[in-house]
């Protein structure tokens, strides 16, 4: 058997289209907008996407158009 085939390769590859499509959604909406000059101010600014605008602000369809914020104060609320 190729290693390709493997068990364990096959559940990684079960993973990554969650991951491919926020990393997708990461380089469109701030990434490939931007010029950094250095990996801090890269750091800096997708820190500042992630948790003010993504997790804050940004309304997510699998969340039934919530944040993951107002998610998650409604599912400890329950």
């Amino acid at each position: 058997m190729r290693f390709c085939e493997s068990v364990e390769v096959k559940s990684l590859r079960a993973t990554r289209p969650p991951m491919e499509s926020w990393f997708h959604t990461l380089k469109t909406e701030l990434v490939n907008h931007r010029d950094y000059l250095t990996r801090v101010q890269a750091k800096a600014d997708i820190f500042e996407y992630i948790e003010v605008f993504y997790n804050r602000s940004r309304r997510h369809s699998g969340l039934g158009y919530m944040t993951p914020a107002q998610y998650e104060m409604v599912k400890m609320a329950a």
